[in-house]
């Protein structure tokens, strides 16, 4: 319980809230929420909830996780194998206190004969109203979306939102965002954060990473074209020790240059003579900007053509967990999926792509290649 209970403020300030947000449409979570009746509901009463805790750890504040000996609400959530282990948990959205400013905690349990509860985790987010809905992942089983907006005391609108998983027992944020939309000096200023884990230099270690982006839209929409500034940083972290070590931070001009690079690239692997230059280009602006997804797209296309399946597999994936919502990532990884037969991975991958993309030039294409799957 530790581990996530006192996860440090850098990703707690980024956890969640209520109703659906500008922030949950612009990071692309609804296209891939299940319905609301697609996971059997539950609710558990908080006295039983306060006595697991108890159990799992004699003597454990249960106000860390909202709950107080006398506590008369219950938790409610779903019931699933949300860690594929083969056993079912319930994720459970927990909330005391008054309707709009109250204590909210996603708490994990087992239930047991009796009834009774066994306590695995629990995870504090932030007051106020809260919504949550299960999400099915290509390869991490079920996980759980939580989101919200609330208007802060300077009066200004912000949005945030968060994706959990189980991981071995222990609920962890996978990507977390947040949106601010207020004035600055009489002028509209909107910000946006995100933080996600992926592993971002493939030694086979989830680094967690976090970007800042501040936009003057003015009246109008946000856009590439409005935004005035981006940072970018990227840290090993280790959850046991709730340690961070930060290798690699940027700002702006670093993205600008990951871009060029990124571009240069390109052009570079259209000839046989640059084409090794171009590689080692885009590799270069991966590593000047982790989150350069245009650069990635370009060397798992081109690590497709030339056989290197597994490492195509694992820059598209990578990609995916940095931007979810991208087609032509899923598009390029089902193709890379059929070149390594693993064709229900094929089949996930371009059912996505089409739900992502439904209006797509190259929907026939696709849809003959899930016939040809699923006839297979």
């Amino acid at each position: 319980m530790q581990r996530s209970l006192f996860l440090p403020a850098l990703i707690a300030a980024f956890a969640i809230f209520s109703q659906v947000s500008p922030a949950q449409l612009h990071f692309g979570i609804e296209p891939y929420c299940m319905k609301p009746n697609a996971l059997p509901k539950k609710s558990v009463q908080a006295s039983f909830l306060y006595s697991a805790l108890q159990e799992y750890e004699q003597g454990a504040n249960g106000e860390l996780v909202c709950l107080k000996p006398d506590a008369k609400n219950s938790g409610a959530g779903f019931e699933a194998d949300f860690d594929e282990d083969g056993n079912s948990e319930l994720f459970l959205l927990y909330h005391s206190g008054v309707e709009e400013a109250g204590c909210n905690a996603l708490i994990l349990v087992s239930e047991d004969p009796g009834p009774r509860y066994t306590f695995k985790d629990g995870f504090k987010v932030m007051p106020g109203k809260a919504r949550m809905r299960p999400i099915k992942n290509l390869d991490k089983g079920i996980q759980m979306y939580v989101e919200g907006d609330y208007t802060l005391p300077d009066g200004a609108k912000e949005s945030k939102g968060s994706i959990f998983a189980v991981v071995r027992g222990t609920l962890m944020p996978l990507i977390s965002w947040v949106q601010k939309d207020g004035l600055k000096d009489g002028k509209r200023v909107v910000t946006r954060a995100q933080v996600g884990f992926a592993d971002l230099n493939f030694d086979d270690r989830n680094e967690m990473y976090v970007t800042y982006r501040v936009y003057e839209p003015g009246a109008g929409s946000i856009s590439k074209k409005n935004m005035v500034e981006r940072y970018t940083l990227v840290l090993d972290f280790v959850a046991e020790h709730m340690r961070y070590v930060i290798y690699d931070s940027i700002g702006y001009d670093k993205v600008k240059e990951a871009a060029a690079l990124t571009s240069k690239g390109r052009r570079e692997l259209y000839s046989e003579k640059t084409r090794d230059q171009g590689i080692i280009d885009l590799t270069n602006a991966i590593e000047i900007d982790p989150m350069q997804n245009d650069a990635r797209l370009i060397l798992g296309r081109h690590l497709l053509n030339v056989g290197k399946y597994g490492d195509a597999e694992n820059i598209l994936k990578e990609g995916i967990a940095i931007e979810p919502t991208r087609a032509d990532l899923y598009e390029t990884l089902g193709n890379v999926y059929i070149k390594l037969n693993v064709l229900d991975k094929a089949l996930a991958n371009f059912r996505r792509y089409l739900e992502l993309n439904p209006r797509s030039k190259i929907r026939k294409s696709i849809e003959r290649k899930i016939k040809q799957i699923t006839v297979y």
